[in-house]
């Protein structure tokens, strides 16, 4: 049977839902092989203030919205992390980042 999914009505193929729960590795491990431990860490601050601030947070109606909204709603989320983090983002970049 073949299904599509929906990313702005919110359905997922039933198929990739059972693929992923199949997963035969350490998802955890498998993270930190990758990005590395500073890396995580990072990643965990920032999520930790998206889960707080609901305006950060992705919502589906981007799909319908305009060019002009998703870059006028883009530039609400970067003021926001630049007032969380000045340094982080417009002074003192980590590596791989560039200050803007």
């Amino acid at each position: 049977m073949s299904f599509e999914g929906s990313a702005s009505k919110q359905i997922v193929n039933p198929d990739l839902v059972a693929e992923r729960e199949k997963l035969a590795f350490d998802r955890d491990g498998m993270s930190l092989f990758v990005f590395g431990k500073d890396t995580l860490d990072t990643l965990s601050w920032w999520y930790s203030h998206v889960e707080k601030n609901e305006m950060m947070q992705f919502k589906f109606d981007w799909f319908d919205m305009t060019r002009e909204e998703k870059m006028e709603h883009w530039m609400k989320i970067y003021n926001k992390a630049c007032e969380l983090d000045r340094d982080g983002f417009l002074h003192k970049p980590s590596s791989g980042f560039y200050a803007w």
